[in-house]
């Protein structure tokens, strides 16, 4: 393994190279690898977003992240199906991710609540053939971060956005073509969804998400909570995990590391210069390209977050509303978990009896 392909590794997987080193030498490559890799990665993320932003405006500062962190995506992670009906997918994501979160901010709730699900489904069934692989969850984080700083007036103001999307479809088919031209030749999108069994764990596990996310959404809209997005990010981040065994402990996870996240970062920012303050979300970004586990993700992405919301809010009330809106998402999550859960046993029960 040359210099170059260590750094396309996972940080989980760095990490377990440098414990299972059979050299110093060898100990000290991941190691210079798992850290330029950090640096590299945010060093792009701030690049790729100021172009953007510069180029077609201010406005399209959150779309700008949401197609970087796709950009990091499909360069490894393919849709499962033949690449010219995947290039046609690709089209309809960008369009429902251009005109769903804008919509949502002008129409009353139960339409937006069917807006939300059927967008949701597209955007599931078109990219996550293999959970596993964590499509689901980032396009579902695209669409609740989108929706959640998108506000009625884009509506009359999305050319930039459009123009923004067009170029980046062409940049991401071209990359996506040259990545995985060659795989699922004999795969098309309908054997994909509908396969042996259209009621698959799969395809029933998407529904699932969806409709959970959509239900949030929906009563977030008779709230007044401010910054309701992270109430749907913390909730959609237990959801769109797909070994549902393990939500408990995602749940105490995603809890610990924000409420230690939020301390931490009213602690630093109290002792750094006014001067100086803008460097708490970069370096949140790189304390969080080192961790592997979810908790420290969770921690650290508290980093960015709260940067910009105590900007707003000020320090104080960016926190608790940070602790207390994922603690809502989290709360309302691992309840939906429970009433699924038990709904599709008894409906389980009753087929077989039947």
């Amino acid at each position: 393994m040359n210099f170059y392909q260590s750094l396309q590794l996972d940080p989980f997987v760095l990490k377990q190279q440098v414990k299972n080193a059979n050299s110093s030498r060898e100990k000290h490559f991941f190691i210079k690898a798992l850290v330029v890799r950090d640096v590299l990665l945010v060093a792009f993320a701030i690049f790729f977003v100021s172009v953007i932003t510069t180029f077609f405006g201010e406005d399209t500062s959150s779309l700008a992240v949401v197609l970087f962190c796709i950009l990091l995506s499909i360069r490894f992670v393919d849709f499962g199906y033949h690449i010219t009906h995947s290039l046609i997918s690709l089209a309809v994501v960008f369009a429902v991710l251009f005109i769903s979160p804008v919509l949502n901010q002008i129409i009353s709730p139960i339409p937006g609540f069917f807006l939300n699900f059927i967008s949701l489904l597209i955007l599931f069934f078109l990219t996550s053939s293999n959970p596993q692989m964590g499509n689901a969850s980032l396009y579902s984080f695209s669409y609740i971060f989108l929706t959640g700083t998108s506000n009625a007036k884009d509506i009359y103001n999305l050319s930039n956005k459009g123009l923004l999307l067009v170029f980046c479809y062409i940049l991401f088919a071209v990359i996506f073509f040259i990545k995985h031209k060659n795989k699922n030749e004999n795969h098309s999108f309908m054997q994909e969804v509908i396969g042996e069994d259209f009621f698959s764990k799969r395809n029933l596990w998407l529904v699932y998400v969806a409709l959970g996310v959509s239900l949030l959404f929906f009563i977030g809209e008779y709230s007044s909570l401010n910054r309701f997005m992270w109430v749907g990010l913390a909730c959609s981040s237990l959801l769109s995990n797909y070994n549902t065994n393990d939500i408990q402990q995602r749940f105490y996870d995603r809890l610990i590391g924000v409420v230690l996240g939020s301390v931490l970062f009213s602690v630093v920012l109290q002792l750094t210069p006014p001067s100086a303050t803008f460097i708490l979300g970069p370096m949140g970004g790189l304390a969080l390209g080192l961790c592997s586990s979810y908790r420290y993700k969770s921690l650290f992405n508290c980093f960015g977050a709260l940067a910009l919301a105590s900007g707003i809010y000020g320090v104080h009330d960016a926190v608790i509303f940070r602790i207390l809106n994922n603690l809502i998402g989290l709360l309302f999550g691992y309840v939906y978990y429970i009433i699924s859960i038990k709904i599709f046993s008894l409906l389980k029960t009753k087929y077989v009896h039947n």
